[in-house]
């Protein structure tokens, strides 16, 4: 994670002024690298994280795959289901003009699924059982898909083995979020029929 405050975040836009916050992707390796984390925990809680990627001659490619799972860890009236399921993919690849000069290309996409709701509990059901969910929230959930390509050219000065260290770099990103679907119960905001609903891909349901 990169933190930026005072002038330098202007360079991720004009409505930084209180700061940014970077997240910084996994880099291309410059040498043959392969690992794999394997993380259990309880309530059905599974972490895995696998990284592969080389560079050879002026090509180089990074393919990483993070899935977080876990049954969750309230008690829904009924049984079922109260965790949630996340998959990251992304893909690198680059091409390497010179020392000084690249152009790299990434794919991401994000897969979620979450058995979550925004209903909470009245005060006497909160003191009495704080991880308790109300059965009419059982078919509450969040489905969120979305996709990033990025196209990056690079030129600065290299420090060794053709790595090549950017002070300055031009990017082209395309996003697409998953339009929600108007059937589907969403955190339970749940359109009635005699009423419309507004949809924003990305963004929750605002019911009129």
């Amino acid at each position: 994670i990169e933190i930026r405050k005072g002038s330098t975040q202007i360079k991720h836009g004009p409505f930084t002024t209180g700061g940014s916050l970077n997240y910084i992707s996994t880099s291309i390796p410059m040498k043959q690298h392969n690992s794999v984390s394997l993380d259990v925990g309880s309530f059905g809680k599974t972490v895995i994280h696998a990284t592969s990627g080389n560079t050879e001659g002026k090509f180089g490619y990074l393919v990483e795959l993070f899935s977080d799972n876990i049954d969750g860890f309230k008690e829904l009236d009924g049984g079922g289901d109260t965790g949630y399921s996340k998959t990251d993919l992304m893909t690198k690849l680059r091409y390497s003009f010179s020392e000084s000069h690249a152009l790299e290309f990434k794919y991401s996409m994000t897969d979620e699924i979450s058995n979550e709701t925004y209903l909470g509990l009245t005060d006497p059901d909160y003191s009495d059982n704080p991880l308790r969910r109300y059965r009419a929230t059982a078919l509450d959930e969040m489905d969120a898909d979305h996709s990033q390509i990025t196209l990056s050219y690079a030129a600065g000065d290299a420090y060794g083995a053709g790595a090549i260290n950017i002070p300055s770099s031009i990017t082209l990103s395309f996003s697409i979020l998953k339009e929600p679907d108007p059937l589907r119960p969403t955190f339970g905001l749940k359109p009635k029929p005699s009423s419309s609903a507004i949809y924003t891909p990305g963004i929750l349901p605002r019911i009129l």
